[in-house]
């Protein structure tokens, strides 16, 4: 792309700007896809390159005017008053892009849906109903097949109907986040001030901001009154940043006089003009960045790949090969076709997917109940995989509220209650003993006491009265400690807050029946001579006074820096006595200072000095070199030799923004799980260890600690320590192989880094092999949330572009909520890997039957009909069910799983479901099918070979019945005079209107009940409409139906009622199959059957299958039969064994790991899944 040669570029530093490397990965892509232009890589490039900053606002209008082509101004005021023309900004308007970030590329609906009914096991049921309807139309009469075949795709299209609405539910929902923009903006156009949408602003549109409003371009800053806004969305600044119309940066995003898109005004109000609107703004840069930033694919998704693969090629392979063999055999065409699609159909979970989609989704709902919201379901269970969690600090592991911790008085550091009640009463551990002192126990602390001791009370009254800050609004139902507070900082609204709920201050607000108790302190001791004998808080100098009357006279009060203060003073207070600042209470104020700053707190100190009384044109403040009292500068500089205008010490105060009260547990649960969590914060080196140390993150000595502890060098210190603390300034140089190696650490804190350098942090991890979870709230987090495993967005603090770019959004801003996340993808893995073996045990009852059939000629036990009962019938609830499982005992004491070895399915899985489990219900259901045909007339040893002797005849296209039909239709003549004799059995008898001699019928039919006695001489039976097989003994249930209705002896509807007894079989011994995948590991007794999801599908199979069975209409269209009562009894003591066979599996497993740990035993080896 070319550049202006005029135009200077200011290159970014790397720890704003995105890496070279980038650049580069985003080139690489682009070489591999045609269709992303080169502009896209040189609008990332512009990214860094800004001069409006640089320029004066005369000039940056006049450029703006030449590049858009409107009239440029005389002069700034004019411009700002009048702005830019009408007519120009409707032409800008319509050759202009909107002030909008576009939003990412989607695909169209109708793609998606139509990769959904091609996903997955889609291709193969497509496959196998189009099979189905051309063997039926080779063979009409066989209606079953045009019947599978409308199932099949019926299958197909509502399991994919399914998940393409889960899917759009969850994409609905990111709607609400996708609104970057305010509403309207006030514009100056024409003269006049006008209202306009926010996208309709142009470059060179005069606009007005106000407190609390989002800025909605990047603009130029030309007027500023007390103007700051927060842009930690942007850079990671946690404090609003002052902007003005000068600046002395280089680096636009430390410029003062630009305000950028997206960012909020948190003080104040601004006028200037846009110069970069929508796409070209530097945020919508960094957003077009995130959104060329590859999704990874999540680990959920590769296992059900790979499951789908291995499971489709099984299905493919059994169903060609059985194909062929059927050839070999001897079958037809047709037969081998159906019997195919049969192997393939039994195979093919047909309702597993939908159970993933449901298991997901109902996981994400409980995710919803703890204040996380998912918006890709798959990335639940990937946060069950993690192993390492990059984490930003505040807000997300604290409060982000800065809190008073501690107060240093009558030389004593006293914590500070926790709850705002916590001022009365006794803390045993209340003191905490500065450093170098011998006894390191801590001290009880008396409150009471305290807060009645004239020091302390001199120390909180000089916190509210030196202090900007005030309560923004009069809710007394809301709790102090989250009141809204302005027109100061986060240090005074601490303060502010310690001080509203003490026992006094309460008090004084009602005695002096104001709002609030600190406008009753401010009344009581009011400003000298208003504001103007004030010095407001300087960088330069680090402190802030104001001039009060108070009890003995006007008094100065100072805060600021704690060592700054202290050094103006050669007095302190301790104990209503003024005590002489020597050299060992010099040593004892550091020992205090360095005893909370490795807390990681930031101390403010407080100092007085009584004024006398006030000169005749009153106390003249606003600049330390202006003012007309004594600020100890003479003390200060002369290290206390002159203390002629030296201050009076009172105290320090040390503010945190505290931890969670729930993340150290959290964070300790993280690592018995085997996950790293790694802090990432933009703060201050020491208040990061400080905070890490305290939740739990570091608990070891850093290297740079010990190198100043034991005197040794760091390279040293590298070889002892197991814990790093890398400032951002180091890690801006650092290769990515030297990030690599920090993160082989065992407690990793990186501070003062950017949240763009967040994104080399995970790529290092990732090629370190870890999973990895990544939390960000800014924009610049975006690429590496995306790039992450699953990026964790917060949903509080977290700006639009963040949210958009992550897999799941912490509504809380709750790091706990990311460790109930691992808890929760590791319960759905566990889950799932229990619905699958659930699911895959009937696979070889299912497929058995078509062997046996294709091998030995064995009528099929099992129909392909009965079998979608099975897959998407009574087995879909029990395997929904076990998503609501709740976890086992150790699945937070695991280490996180090795995606190499513990995949989704598993050998051991196929081995244990396959193997074991299906082998059992394999057995049950034969024996069921057996047990049934036997008690019906024929014997077991009879039933290989006759798998086509079992159909009602005829069965040639032509009409006429089968050489093979040994009755002939109820005679005993040949098959091939049977059409003359045309005999008919209907009901057990030989039908009146038959067109039939009386001397044939007694020839041939002598018994008009033929049928309901077993008859040794046979071929007198039920004849060829009821199949040609021989009973070779007596029916068992023939006087369990009036004459003419018994099954006996009817070899094809005894087989109907055998089918239908082995799919009851199925329906039995998943009874137990359910039941044992409650656990891996567990005994039942210890898990417990509270699952009342589970007892709910236990209950719905069965009253599905009994209504499969003995629903008339029902059983005729899917050829079951109402079986007898007796029938559902075989197969029992098979279900009985599952279980029993499960449980003492499961304790060899538990005694083997008890007896030898670290070892893989025989049992687990084979049978752990």
């Amino acid at each position: 792309m070319s550049q202006d040669p005029a135009a200077k570029s200011v290159v970014i530093p790397r720890q704003f700007s995105k890496t070279r490397d980038q650049i580069d990965s985003i080139q690489d892509r682009q070489k591999k896809q045609p269709d992303v232009g080169p502009k896209d890589i040189g609008d990332l490039k512009r990214e860094v390159e800004m001069e409006e900053h640089k320029l004066p606002p005369l000039e940056g209008i006049r450029k703006l005017a030449d590049e858009f082509e409107f009239a440029p101004p005389t002069t700034v005021d004019d411009y700002l008053a009048g702005g830019m023309g009408d007519a120009d900004a409707e032409r800008l308007l319509e050759t202009h892009h909107f002030n909008m970030l576009t939003p990412p590329p989607t695909r169209p609906w109708y793609l998606i849906f139509l990769g959904h009914l091609t996903g997955g096991f889609s291709l193969l049921l497509w496959a196998g109903g189009v099979l189905c309807f051309i063997s039926f139309g080779v063979r009409s009469e066989n209606v079953d097949n045009l019947y599978l075949g409308i199932v099949l795709v019926l299958v197909v299209f509502l399991t994919g109907c399914f998940s393409y609405y889960q899917e759009a539910k969850s994409a609905a929902v990111m709607e609400g986040f996708k609104n970057m923009l305010p509403q309207s903006v006030s514009v100056i156009r024409g003269s006049k001030t006008v209202s306009v949408e926010a996208k309709y602003l142009v470059p060179g549109d005069v606009i007005t901001i106000n407190t609390g409003e989002k800025i909605p371009a990047d603009v130029r800053i030309v007027k500023a009154t007390n103007f700051k806004c927060d842009q930690s969305s942007l850079t990671g600044e946690p404090d609003a940043i002052a902007k003005r119309p000068d600046n002395e940066h280089e680096n636009p995003l430390e410029a003062t006089n630009l305000a950028f898109f997206g960012t909020m005004a948190t003080e104040g109000s601004a006028v200037g003009f846009v110069i970069l609107t929508g796409d070209d703004t530097i945020m919508g840069r960094i957003a077009q960045l995130a959104s060329g930033t590859e999704n990874q694919e999540t680990p959920i998704r590769k296992e059900i790949h790979k499951f789908i693969t291995l499971i489709s090629f099984l299905a493919v392979f059994l169903g060609v090969t059985f194909f062929i063999v059927g050839f070999i055999v001897g079958y037809d065409v047709i037969t081998n076709l159906v019997f195919m699609i049969g192997i393939i159909v039994a195979n093919v979970p047909e309702g597993l997917l939908a159970t993933v989609t449901v298991s997901l989704t109902l996981t994400a709902l409980r995710l919803s109940h703890k204040q996380v919201l998912v918006k890709n379901l798959e990335s639940v269970e990937t946060l069950g995989s993690t192993t390492c969690i990059c984490s930003d600090k505040t807000g997300t592991l604290t409060q982000n509220r800065m809190t008073v911790a501690h107060l240093y008085a009558n030389d004593r550091i006293i914590a500070t209650p926790t709850a705002t009640d916590g001022w009365t009463g006794t803390d045993p551990e209340g003191e905490v003993p500065a450093l170098g002192v011998a006894d390191q126990a801590k001290i009880p602390v008396d409150y009471d006491t305290l807060t009645a001791d004239p020091t302390f009370k001199m120390l909180y009254r000089f916190g509210v009265l030196c202090n900007t800050g005030e309560f923004g609004e009069p809710d007394d139902s809301k709790p102090v400690l989250q009141r809204l507070c302005i027109n100061g900082n986060a240090s005074d609204y601490a303060f502010l807050k310690m001080v509203e709920v003490l026992p006094e201050v309460v008090g004084l607000k009602q005695n002096a029946k104001t709002t609030f108790g600190i406008d009753a302190v401010r009344q009581q001791y009011p400003q000298a001579n208003a504001k103007d004998g004030e010095i407001p808080f300087n960088s330069a100098y680090k402190f802030m006074v104001t001039v009060r009357r108070m009890e003995g006279g006007d008094t100065m009060i100072m805060k600021g820096a704690a060592e700054q203060v202290f050094a103006r003073c050669s007095t302190m207070l301790i104990n209503g006595n003024l005590v002489p600042i020597d050299d060992a209470m010099q040593v004892r104020f550091d020992n205090v200072y360095k005893t909370l700053g490795k807390m990681g707190e930031r101390v403010l100190g407080f100092a007085y000095r009584e004024l006398g009384p006030a000169p005749a044109d009153g106390w003249i403040g606003g600049n330390p070199d202006e003012c007309n009292y004594m600020l100890g500068t003479a003390c200060k500089d002369s290290d206390r030799a002159d203390t002629s205008d030296a201050l009076t010490y009172v105290g320090l105060s040390a503010l945190i923004d505290p931890p969670r009260e729930n993340v150290p547990a959290s964070v300790l649960s993280c690592r018995s799980a085997g996950v790293k969590v790694v802090m990432v914060t933009g703060d201050h080196p020491v208040t990061a260890a400080a905070i890490a140390k305290s939740v739990n993150i570091l608990w070891s000595k850093p290297v740079s600690e010990i190198a100043e502890d034991e005197g040794i060098s760091l390279e040293e210190a590298n070889a002892k320590g197991r814990a790093i603390v890398v400032p951002g300034s180091k890690l801006k140089d650092m290769s990515q192989e030297e990030i690599m190696q920090v993160m082989l650490y065992e407690q990793v804190v990186f501070a003062r880094t950017s949240p763009a350098q967040k994104l080399r942090i995970v790529e290092a991890s990732q090629e370190l092999g870890h999973v990895v979870a990544v939390t960000g709230d800014g924009v610049n987090d975006s690429p590496a949330l995306k790039a992450a495993d699953i990026g964790c967005a917060m949903g509080i603090a977290g700006t639009d572009v963040s949210k958009e770019a992550a897999d799941m959004i912490l509504l809380s801003d709750d790091f706990s909520a990311i460790v109930d996340g691992i808890e929760e993808g590791r319960l759905i893995f566990d889950n799932l890997k229990k619905s699958i073996a659930y699911t895959l045990s009937s696979n070889i009852p299912e497929i058995s039957p078509f062997i046996m059939f294709i091998i030995v000629q064995m009528p099929l036990s099992l129909t392909t009909v009965l079998i979608l009962c099975v897959d998407l019938g009574t087995d879909m609830l029990p395997a929904i069910s076990l998503a609501y499982e709740k976890p086992e005992s150790d699945i937070m004491r695991r280490p996180p799983r090795d995606a190499e070895k513990d995949a989704l399915v598993t050998d051991r899985l196929m081995c244990f479901a396959y193997l074991q489990i299906g082998v059992f219900q394999a057995l049950a259901g034969f024996f069921t099918f057996f047990v049934v045909l036997n008690d019906y007339g024929f014997r077991i040893r009879d039933i290989p070979g006759e798998a086509l002797s079992f159909d009602p005849f005829p069965q040639e296209r032509n009409g006429k019945i089968r050489e093979d039909c040994k009755c002939g239709g109820g005679s005993n003549m040949k098959a091939s005079k049977a059409e003359d004799i045309d005999v008919r059995i209907r009901n057990g008898t030989l039908e009146e209107d038959n067109d039939v001699s009386d001397q044939d019928r007694a020839n041939f039919c002598p018994d008009r009940d033929i049928g309901i006695e077993f008859d040794p001489n046979w071929p007198y039976g039920w004849g060829c409409p009821f199949g040609s097989v021989e009973p070779k003994k007596e029916c068992k249930l023939a006087r369990s139906k009036p004459p003419g209705r018994s099954t006996c002896y009817k070899a094809s509807e005894a087989l109907r009622h055998g089918q239908t007894a082995a799919f009851v079989s199925i329906v039995i011994v998943q009874w137990a199959d359910l039941i044992i995948c409650k656990t891996r590991l567990l005994s039942l007794a210890d898990q417990g059957m509270q699952n009342t999801v589970m007892l709910t599908g236990l209950l719905s199979e069965t009253a599905l299958c009994l209504f499969l069975c003995y629903t008339p209409g029902i059983s005729e269209g899917l050829a079951t039969r109402p079986i007898a009562g007796v029938h559902w009894f075989p197969s029992m003591p098979f279900s009985i064994l599952i279980f029993f066979y499960d449980e003492v599996r499961k304790y060899l497993l538990r005694r083997d790991r008890r007896l030898y740990p670290g070892e893989v035993k025989f049992v687990e080896k084979y049978s752990y899944y």
